[in-house]
């Protein structure tokens, strides 16, 4: 068969329908279905931590939390706690900004 006889060939066979959603929107629906976007924003902020407030903080702030809608940070240095506490809304906003989701409305420091 040449090439013009294939794609008229090609043209009378049947085709399956395509699908109307792409795959990530099958799992975004799937996530929220069972309640798990909760986790992957933990997850998210555990994971990129450093990327959000910096090497310096990320290595004195260790047991990243998340309930709810509060973001609860062990932090190792008396005197970094102190001053993270008055950039609570800085670092909320980023967190948000970096998750992509006004998510996040308080932080706890231990």
């Amino acid at each position: 068969m040449n090439e013009k006889e294939l794609r008229e060939r090609h043209k009378n066979l049947p085709y399956r329908k395509t699908n109307d959603t792409t795959l990530g929107n099958v799992i975004k629906s799937l996530v929220q279905i069972y309640g798990l976007s909760h986790k992957l924003y933990e997850a998210q902020i555990k994971v990129e931590w450093a990327l959000i407030v910096g090497v310096t903080i990320a290595k004195y702030t260790t047991g990243i939390s998340l309930r709810e809608e509060t973001l609860y940070l062990q932090v190792r240095s008396a005197s970094l706690k102190q001053e993270l506490l008055f950039s609570k809304r800085n670092i909320i906003n980023a967190v948000n900004k970096h998750i992509g989701k006004n998510y996040i409305n308080h932080i706890v420091f231990y």
